[in-house]
Parts: C-alpha cells; sequence; structure tokens
C-alpha cells in the first residue's frame, strides 16, 4: 500500500483542502454511522450511495487516501532528519513546508503539522 501522507487539521479546514462544502463532514460521519459489516448483502449498496455522492466520496477518500504515497525523495528527507518515513508526524514549521514541496503539494491553506504510515 506505501506510506500515505495526511494533514493535520481541523474539519473546516479538511473541507476546504479537498474543496467540498462547509458541513460535508458532518455529513460523512452521520453517513459512516449507517455502514453495514463489510461481510454484509448491505455493503455494496452503501458504497453505491457513498460514490454517488461525490462530495461525501471526495471526502471519503481524501480521509482513507490522503495526499498519497510518499514519494522516495520525501522518505530519504524525513529518514535524513531523524524521523522514521513509515509511520511518523511533524509540526516543525521547515519540515511541513519541506514534505509539502517535495510531494508537490500546493495550498492555501495554513498547515501546522502533518503525519504519515
Amino acid at each position: 500500500m506505501g506510506t500515505r501522507l495526511y494533514p493535520d487539521v481541523s474539519n473546516d479546514v479538511m473541507e476546504r483542502l479537498v474543496k467540498v462544502p462547509e458541513g460535508t463532514w458532518a455529513r460523512l460521519e452521520e453517513f459512516e454511522k449507517t455502514r453495514p459489516n463489510d461481510f454484509s448483502e448491505e455493503i455494496e449498496a452503501w458504497y453505491d450511495t457513498l460514490v454517488s455522492d461525490t462530495e461525501l466520496s471526495t471526502l471519503y477518500n481524501f480521509k482513507l487516501y490522503g495526499w498519497g504515497k510518499l514519494y522516495t525523495e520525501t522518505c530519504q528527507y524525513i529518514s535524513e532528519h531523524g524521523m522514521d518515513s513509515a509511520c511518523g508526524e511533524t509540526k516543525d514549521s521547515v519540515h511541513v513546508a519541506t514534505i509539502l514541496n517535495l510531494q508537490g503539494i500546493e495550498t492555501a491553506e495554513k498547515i501546522s503539522s502533518l503525519s504519515w504510515n
């Protein structure tokens, strides 16, 4: 699967990062409460409902996959600075900015903390 990068931000900032309307996080939380067991017959219908709602599915996928897998250069940078490249976090503004840059992520939002796993 690979190590994926996630912003550690509030729900409203997360909504802005993935460009979904305000309140989508709350809608997703409510929808996730209705998720049936993965082995039930209802799971396919649940996923169909999720996928049919672009806003919910966009936010759901970002929660799962974040900004995607860490690039090799990003892993090297993380390791060279004494952090575990498989699972970790940083609140250091220089590291946050460098990691976002190495990943090619541009955002107007203030990201003060990142995690990866």
